[in-house]
């Protein structure tokens, strides 16, 4: 958990300072998907609140549209049509353009395509190594070491 937060705070630095791509939903939404736990719903409402901080915006905004992707992607998890890991590219797309319409209606800022389409050609190389990682170096509650 350390390592995704350190992870996310280095995304949200590059997210405001350097990429327009909103790196942290993406992350958010994928490790979601790979893990339904209720911990998301906090690494989604504090780093919101930390992007918004960054980039100036207002306070609270990015923290809603996260947790609804949050929420939402748990919702998409427990259906039956959730069998594949490219599941994961519609809901990315959903949840980015949401965003985009969001920052329309409220800060004035046009929806601009190439951002949404970085963003989900960007999702693949995320979900195979935050799998690889999960898989590989984090242990589940369920295993207890003995000493």
């Amino acid at each position: 958990m350390k390592a995704l937060i350190i992870i996310l705070v280095l995304m949200a630095f590059l997210q405001s300072a350097l990429l327009p791509v909103d790196l942290v939903l993406v992350m958010l939404i994928v490790r979601s998907f790979i893990i339904s736990a209720r911990n998301n719903l906090w690494l989604a409402f504090g780093f919101g609140l930390f992007v918004s901080l960054l980039t100036a915006q207002i306070l609270g905004l990015h923290s809603l549209i996260y947790l609804i992707s949050v929420i939402l992607v748990h919702v998409a998890k427990k259906s039956q049509l959730t069998g594949s890991w490219l599941t994961v590219l519609p809901l990315v797309l959903t949840s980015s353009i949401l965003l985009q319409l969001i920052q329309l209606l409220t800060l004035g800022q046009s929806i601009s395509w190439t951002n949404i389409l970085y963003q989900l050609f960007s999702t693949i190389p995320i979900y195979f190594g935050l799998k690889l990682w999960e898989e590989r170096f984090v242990i589940p509650a369920y295993i207890r070491l003995k000493m």
